[in-house]
């Protein structure tokens, strides 16, 4: 699991598509979350799997709490240890839609741990083939694959983690396809 040095690491962890090249673009699916300038703006997190309103600022630089419902943040002391805020950050290819990523940030007292949660890639190899969906689930370290079929059933397989080699992405899909025909 790659944990990040600031939430700016993490919103630049890939900056283009490795489909199509175009740049990679924050995507904000509930309004919950703005950036400006060096601060993001969370309007809704998770604790203990409760939804709750909230206004706090996050220096992405240094991952620090600037304020918490407009005070200081010492007012996030109420969250005890055990206790996550969580929230995500999703950047993906606007162009394409091929591609995305998406961070998870733990709040805990005065700062924000950003986490890469997950990967995602869609891919087929020529337009009368089937069409591919992989998701790298870091957490549960498992790759799934949802194979889109042209002629048959849809296939869902669920597999060890595996790499995504965006550089050689040719390379990760070709290992992919084998360890399908096993599972």
């Amino acid at each position: 699991m790659i944990k990040f040095n600031s939430i700016s690491d993490a919103l630049h962890y890939r900056k283009k598509c490795p489909i199509c090249l175009s740049e990679l673009l924050f995507y904000n699916r509930a309004n919950e979350i703005s950036i400006i300038d060096n601060s993001i703006f969370i309007e809704y997190f998770y604790l203990n799997h409760m939804i709750y309103e909230s206004d706090i600022c996050v220096n992405i630089l240094n991952n620090k709490i600037e304020s918490f419902n407009g005070k200081a943040s010492e007012s996030l002391s109420f969250i005890g240890d055990s206790d996550r805020i969580n929230s995500s950050l999703s950047i993906e290819c606007h162009e394409c839609g091929q591609y995305d990523y998406v961070v998870k940030l733990y709040l805990n007292n005065n700062s924000v741990e950003a986490v890469l949660n997950s990967e995602s890639i869609t891919f087929n190899d020529d337009p009368f083939k089937d069409t591919y969906q992989i998701y790298n689930l870091y957490p549960t370290k498992e790759t799934q694959v949802i194979q889109f079929s042209t002629n048959k059933e849809d296939r869902f397989s669920s597999l060890p983690l595996i790499k995504l080699d965006i550089e050689n992405l040719e390379h990760t899909i070709n290992r992919i396809k084998k360890l399908l025909i096993f599972s």
